[in-house]
């Protein structure tokens, strides 16, 4: 995965979650403006960030994450 494929790997995500910015931020403890940031490439998400979205995730979202990554890593 790029990091220029990220943005959209954690907005597919929260998306197949069934979760808004806000609902993610409130499960990460991120601002829903910095969600959207990570989601646009406006801001690139640390390894502590992106641990801390996976870590937050509950087991059954977890497995909706590593689906949105495999499809976002399909269509390149």
């Amino acid at each position: 995965m790029t990091i220029s494929s990220l943005g959209p790997a954690i907005k597919r995500y929260r998306k197949v979650a069934g979760l808004t910015q806000a609902d993610l931020g409130e499960k990460t403890g991120f601002d829903p403006k910095t969600i959207s940031r990570f989601e646009t490439g406006s801001y690139t998400p640390s390894v502590e960030a992106l641990f801390n979205v996976v870590h937050k995730a509950t087991p059954k979202d977890l497995g909706k994450l590593i689906a949105a990554v495999d499809m976002a890593l399909s269509r390149r």
